[in-house]
């Protein structure tokens, strides 16, 4: 069953690779329609959204769990229901999954089985239902311009229709289609996400020792590594045989060679099966493209070459027949007879027998404490959020300690959006890139003395606890035990927005400063914005003095503007930070600046800085997602606008209750004062109302919006906060500010 509503909603894709235990890492494709059924108060909402991600994680988990017998081919076990907790009143939070009508009644659906609209060639897409020539053209015309992202890219394509892509209209919804043998919708035959890790399966005499391994790669010169793979996988009777065949001109460019060559010495189909398993052509970890014999529809099959409509049903009413051995390999349709030799030879090099991305739906919300339903019936949820994912189990790792693609991607997008950024250092978290950031001014300047400013917050380094804002502020604890007194010394401290002390300072000592390291908008002294002129007067000394400016933009970077605040100020550091945000949150940093400065880090200078996990696909995949999203044309002016939105609501609240309370904001950022005054200063931060702010911060989470747990600490708001959210809060502060 299919609902028409991510045609009328917001849909979020969002790219995010997730850890699954040792064995497995999960690649996550998401589409969310938030369609939230009677959402009270912020809090509500995003208790469904917590609980829909961590069905998705449990899926996830299981999955993991399943690799061996997913790459056996065999379909998983899912629960289909769990219950999180139950709250003081008695409801029950719930999550449960939505049957895709997966195979055997499994309420999964494989994502291999279908036909990849970003892999496929024009005549492969001709051949899906109700496609043909032209439409198959237009695909291939989109695709060539970026790659699909979703299949509901399809409906920008003249020609496509809802009714082609998603089934019939049947009383106002979307089902498969009512007439008995019509083919099933494009949406469950096609797929913009596809592959298939390059490793074995396990296929042979001895499954265990091989399974999960690199394939063997022929597609390459003969070579004494190439020999000794051959005699590990097959002895040395083969590797000789192999050897001859390549010295005698044989190439092997596809999957379709080798059937080509067993064909030749006439080895039967039946012991096709190892070779098909442990021989590759390509050195890459996945195979993109593939459809899975296994679990793929007639309609998806019948578009690879060599599958004609009725061998592909034939294959459909065969496959659950078949044993364990023979249905790990691709050559089971010719050995059971379904297709001829020269037809699996030339739809080989598009067919995989396991399906390692499995799509789900899944609904989040609550059940009341007692639910009056019929039998075999499940009660409804309030609070629903409905997410659904495509989740793969891929054999790819965590990290590799080796620079990889996804971090050459993520380094030339921060650059393009980030200009003075000319080349980029990946780290792990914020407090890396800015030790990092000093350790090269250091290096670069040949000087040791840094300028921060009060209230500022770099991490925990031992340069930056010298009046350090954030936590060390909240506990009223101004510099931490165990920061040598001799390296506090190094650092000089100004108060922000202060044009004279700096100016003072810099007279005073600028040919000792290597850096001045500042958070262009201060976050973790409340949400402090730079005076009109205050943080080009900082560049300025700098360039005067020769000292560097390091922006921190941990806080502003994406989120005050596309490219930060150096972008919405019009001042060009030296040096940029950057934190979580470049990870989608998962725990990443990364630093960069002018290409002269950068190229002095080891190994192209003699400044050292290194870090085994930097750069790890995990992040670098969430984080581009993530940056993806926020380039949308218009995304930082609804975020500003809905930011105003809630500053003014609270205002306006906090003058009817009679609370002296002022805020401030630049982009998603915002503060919150307990004052009658605008705040811009550290010193100004430091003397509001810190006691009324714990009283509002309680009342507050009373009616179900959690803010940040200190005076201290900016807050931000996101592209998911929307309306109702926004008047939820400024209601529930109205309310707040009476009680206080």
């Amino acid at each position: 069953m299919r609902t028409p509503a991510r045609r009328g909603t917001v849909v979020f894709a969002v790219l995010v690779v997730i850890t699954l235990g040792a064995l497995a890492a999960a690649t996550v494709l998401v589409s969310a329609d938030a369609s939230i059924a009677e959402a009270e108060v912020t809090v509500t909402r995003a208790q469904s959204r917590a609980l829909a991600w961590s069905g998705v994680q449990v899926v996830m988990a299981e999955l993991a769990s399943q690799r061996e017998a997913l790459l056996d081919g065999r379909l998983p076990r899912i629960t289909e229901e769990w219950e999180l907790f139950t709250d003081e009143a008695g409801r029950r939070w719930m999550v449960r999954l939505i049957d895709l009508g997966g195979p055997g009644g499994v309420p999964i659906v494989s994502e291999s089985g279908k036909l990849d609209l970003n892999t496929a060639t024009e005549a492969m897409l001709a051949l899906l239902p109700g496609v043909g020539d032209s439409l198959a053209k237009r695909i291939v015309e989109a695709r060539a311009e970026r790659p699909l992202t979703s299949v509901d890219e399809l409906l920008s394509i003249e020609g496509f229709t809802p009714e082609m892509v998603y089934g019939e209209e049947v009383g106002g919804a979307v089902d498969s289609p009512a007439v008995e043998g019509a083919s099933l919708p494009l949406a469950d035959v096609v797929t913009v996400y596809s592959f298939d890790p390059n490793v074995q399966s396990g296929a042979g005499d001895d499954p265990q020792r091989h399974r999960g391994r690199k394939r063997v790669n022929l597609n390459q010169a003969w070579s004494d590594s190439l020999r000794s793979a051959l005699v590990d996988r097959f002895g040395e009777g083969v590797a000789q045989g192999v050897e001859q065949i390549m010295k005698n001109g044989t190439e092997f460019k596809t999957e379709a060679d080798f059937v080509r060559v067993m064909r030749f010495f006439q080895v039967p189909p039946a012991d096709w099966v190892e070779a098909l398993d442990a021989l590759c052509t390509s050195d890459d970890d996945y195979l993109l493209g593939r459809v899975d014999l296994g679990t793929a529809p007639a309609e998806a099959l019948a578009c690879v070459p060599g599958v004609d409509a009725a061998a592909a049903e034939a294959i459909v009413a065969a496959r659950e027949r078949l044993d364990e051995t023979l249905r790990k390999s691709v050559a089971w349709p010719a050995a059971e007879g379904i297709v001829s030799e020269e037809q699996l030879q030339e739809a080989v090099p598009w067919l995989t027998t396991r399906a390692m991305q499995w799509r789900v739906r899944l609904e989040a919300g609550v059940a009341p404490a007692e639910s009056v339903v019929g039998v075999g019936e499940a009660p409804a949820l309030s609070q629903r959020m409905v997410l659904e994912a495509v989740i793969e189990t891929a054999r790819n790792g965590l990290s590799f300690g080796t620079p990889n693609p996804l971090e050459v991607t993520m380094a030339e997008t921060i650059a393009r959006l980030i200009p003075s950024c000319e080349m980029v250092r990946m780290v792990n978290s914020g407090t890396e890139a800015t030790l990092s950031a000093i350790r090269l001014a250091r290096g670069a300047t040949g000087r040791s003395r840094i300028v921060k400013f009060e209230g500022c917050y770099h991490g925990h380094g031992d340069s930056f606890l010298v009046k350090a804002g954030s936590g060390a502020l909240t506990f009223g604890v101004p510099t931490s035990p165990g920061v040598p007194k001799a390296l506090a010394d190094l650092t000089l401290t100004l108060p922000y927005n202060d044009f004279e002390a700096a100016t003072s300072l810099f007279d005073e000592c600028g040919g000792d400063i290597a850096a001045l390291i500042i958070e262009p908008v201060v976050g973790n002294a409340n949400c402090l914005p730079p005076r009109d002129g205050y943080l080009q007067h900082l560049r300025a000394l700098c360039t005067q003095h020769g000292a560097l400016l390091i922006f921190d933009e941990v806080m502003t970077g994406f989120r005050v503007a596309l490219g930060g605040a150096q972008a919405r100020y019009g001042v060009t550091p030296d040096l940029s930070t950057f934190g979580k945000v470049i990870g989608g949150g998962m725990p990443v940093g990364a630093y960069g600046g002018r290409r002269e400065l950068m190229q002095q880090i080891a190994p192209a200078g003699p400044i050292y800085q290194a870090g085994t996990l930097s750069g790890n696909p995990v992040a670098m995949a969430a984080g581009l997602a993530m940056l993806e999203l926020v380039q949308a044309p218009g995304f930082h002016d609804a975020l500003e606008a809905k930011t105003n939105a809630l500053c003014d609501g609270l205002e306006a609240a906090a003058l009817d209750a009679g609370v002296a309370f002022t805020t401030q904001r630049v982009g998603g950022m915002f503060g919150l004062f307990f004052s009658a005054e605008k705040v811009d200063t550290f010193a100004q931060a430091m003397a509001c109302d810190s006691a009324a702010f714990n009283r509002f911060f309680h009342a507050m989470r009373e009616r179900g919006v959690y803010l940040a747990p200190s005076a201290f600490e900016a807050g931000f708001l996101s592209g998911a906060h929307d309306d109702a959210v926004i008047k939820a809060t400024i209601d529930a502060a109205r309310a707040a500010f009476a009680a206080i």
